[in-house]
Parts: C-alpha cells; sequence; structure tokens
C-alpha cells in the first residue's frame, strides 16, 4: 500500500485539531456544519495548527487487502473560541480506492 497525507490550512492559529476518518460518509449536522466521516470513525488523529493555523497529518499506508471501490472520507475539527459553536469544521475530503 501507498502512504497517504493530508492537509489543513486557515485554521485557528495554534488550535488544537482532530483529524476524523471512516470507509464512508453519513453527513450529520453538527457545531453549524456538517459532520461526513460516518460514526463510528475508523481514524481519529489529534494535531495542533501552527502559527499559520496549518497542519498536516501522514498516514500508514493503506492495507494492501483495502478493497478496491472503497470511499473514505476525512475531516478535521479545530476547537475555535470565534466560531459560534467554539468548533469549527473544515470541508470533507472524499477519495475511493483504486
Amino acid at each position: 500500500g501507498l502512504p497517504a497525507q493530508t492537509r489543513l490550512e486557515e485554521g485557528r492559529p495554534f488550535g488544537p485539531a482532530l483529524l476524523t476518518g471512516s470507509g464512508g460518509q453519513s453527513p450529520l449536522p453538527l457545531y453549524g456544519g456538517v459532520l461526513y466521516p460516518s460514526l463510528p470513525f475508523a481514524v481519529q488523529l489529534p494535531g495542533l495548527l501552527d502559527a499559520l493555523g496549518e497542519s498536516s497529518w501522514a498516514f500508514a499506508p493503506w492495507p494492501p487487502n483495502c478493497p478496491s471501490g472503497l470511499i473514505v472520507c476525512f475531516q478535521a475539527g479545530v476547537l475555535d473560541a470565534e466560531a459560534p459553536p467554539g468548533v469549527a469544521l473544515s470541508n470533507a475530503l472524499l477519495g475511493v480506492t483504486p
């Protein structure tokens, strides 16, 4: 399998973040936005945004037995006192395994 990486930009500088991911999507209204990864999350990776409000997460290689055509969904949440509910959600990132 190949390694993967995703990047978050334009978040709150030094904001604590959590990248979530799952093998599918199930839109759920949350924190004034929409959470797309299906529950329960298969991936939960904490992070801390830098002074520019950016962070990246690297993943272990995809398992070689991962089925072709699997929809994967990732989305980050950042604690942000300026966001109405105190949490800002990123756009969702969808992909399909080859």
